[in-house]
This record gives C-alpha cells, sequence and structure tokens, in this order.
C-alpha cells in the first residue's frame, strides 16, 4: 500500500516534507506561493480579538489589539502594564538598549534568586548600571 507520491523516498518516510510547511508557517517564514494559502488561512484565524487573546496568553504576551486587550482577562496589575503598549515603539535604538541590558539583568536576577540581594535592590542595581551605561553610551 503506498503512503502517497511524496509520503515514501527510498523506502524511508519523508516526515519533513510535512513539517517543513508547519515550521515556516509558525515561524513567519513565508518563502513561496505554496506557503500563502496556509499563511492567509493562519492569519484569518488569529486576527479575531478571542483568538488574539488566546494566542497571546498562552504565549505569555500582551494582546496588540485595543479589542484584544479588552477581553483580556488577566492580572489586574499585569493589565495596567499591559494598557501601556500602545504608547510603546520599539526601533533600532531601543533594540539595542535592550539587548545590552541583560548583561546587568541578569546578574541581578541570579542574586536575588540566590538570596543573594533583596530583590527590591537587586532591580535598583541592575537600573542604575543600566542608566550609566546608557549615559556612557548614547547613540
Amino acid at each position: 500500500m503506498s503512503a502517497g507520491r511524496h509520503a515514501i523516498r527510498n523506502g524511508r518516510p519523508r516526515i519533513l516534507s510535512y513539517l517543513r510547511p508547519c515550521c515556516h508557517l509558525l515561524y513567519g517564514n513565508i518563502l513561496t506561493d505554496w506557503y500563502k494559502q496556509g499563511a492567509a488561512y493562519w492569519l484569518t484565524w488569529l486576527m479575531p480579538p478571542e483568538n488574539l487573546v488566546f494566542y497571546n496568553t498562552q504565549g505569555g504576551f500582551v494582546p496588540p489589539t485595543a479589542a484584544a486587550r479588552a477581553k483580556w482577562e488577566a492580572d489586574p496589575v499585569i493589565k495596567a502594564w499591559g494598557d501601556q503598549v500602545q504608547y510603546i515603539v520599539v526601533d533600532a535604538d531601543t533594540q539595542y538598549y535592550f539587548q545590552n541590558s541583560f548583561d546587568f539583568i541578569t546578574p541581578a536576577l541570579s542574586a536575588a534568586a540566590l538570596g543573594q540581594m533583596a530583590p527590591e535592590d537587586a532591580a535598583k542595581d541592575a537600573a542604575k548600571k543600566i542608566n550609566d551605561y546608557i549615559q556612557r553610551n548614547p547613540l
């Protein structure tokens, strides 16, 4: 019994031929016309506010549209922070400082997690180091 023209090659199943389209679609790499129908279906599913809320909540993100954020059921503190997303602009400068801030944030998180510093002190220390870095390295 044949599993299909493309399913078996040299006596082995060609699983990658079926996984590749899914992987490219999920990671946003729509490379050829072959993927356009799947991308259109994915975006059609994703855009209603209820689906944006589900997808972003599961991924740990703030829903990107006001309609989705209105339906978002999150902790009040997180929701208040998430409502600030409308003011966030990520440009090359922001991305540069964000990437470099890990040099200061990671040791502070580790110190707080290991009990070497109080979390508040670790956060203040990391913030001071980041601000000093930005002052020394203006873009």
